[in-house]
């Protein structure tokens, strides 16, 4: 089997107590109660996805008086099915700390049509940066260079190509067209009489 390159893999948390079990293609996976693993982009993505509709529903339970009328029970059916099939903060909350990064979490909300985003990203905003950037430092393998960090950088390898540049001497110029053929003097062959 191939090696998976670090971009083809994806680590996945679960944050539950529970065992969780998707399918993929047919094939099933599954992840023990808080515990991570690695899996291939696609199926983590996958996982993540369905994982997050897990937490979504359990964290949000219909709030049901007792003895509630239609209307109740199909507005509260209403906001929970919302939480399942819109991008909200809940979700997103939900997918950071399955996926513990903000890029993976955008992967996600990319690679699923979900309807639009409802609710305040504020919220998703202010739980990543109490629970941690710690996790975005650690998968990115290089530090993040300042604005004058990247300009040397790029005038360093600007004077490494130029280095590289032939340049033609001044004897030398470089002719544009098809080689002249040496002309050779003709013999003069004197003329018969």
């Amino acid at each position: 089997m191939a090696e998976l390159n670090k971009v083809d893999i994806i680590k996945v948390h679960n944050p539950t107590k529970e065992k969780f079990l998707v399918r993929f293609n047919g094939e099933p996976y599954t992840i023990e109660g808080e515990e991570t693993k690695t899996f291939s982009y696609n199926v983590g993505l996958h996982l993540a996805k369905h994982l997050s509709d897990k937490i979504v529903a359990e964290e949000n339970p219909p709030q049901l008086k007792k003895n509630p009328t239609e209307r109740e029970i199909s507005r509260e059916e209403t906001r929970v099915s919302q939480l399942k099939v819109f991008d909200n903060p809940k979700r997103r909350i939900a997918l950071y700390r399955i996926l513990e990064d903000t890029l993976r979490v955008q992967d996600v909300i990319l690679n699923y049509n979900f309807k639009g985003f409802v609710g305040e990203m504020d919220i998703y905003k202010d739980f990543v940066t109490k629970h941690g950037d710690k996790f975005i430092e650690k998968d990115l393998s290089k530090k993040r260079l300042t604005d004058a960090e990247k300009l040397a950088k790029l005038e360093k390898e600007m004077e490494e190509l130029k280095a590289l540049l032939v340049k033609p001497k001044e004897e030398e110029k470089l002719k544009v067209g098809r080689p002249k053929k040496e002309e050779k003097p003709e013999e003069v062959k004197p003329i018969p009489e």
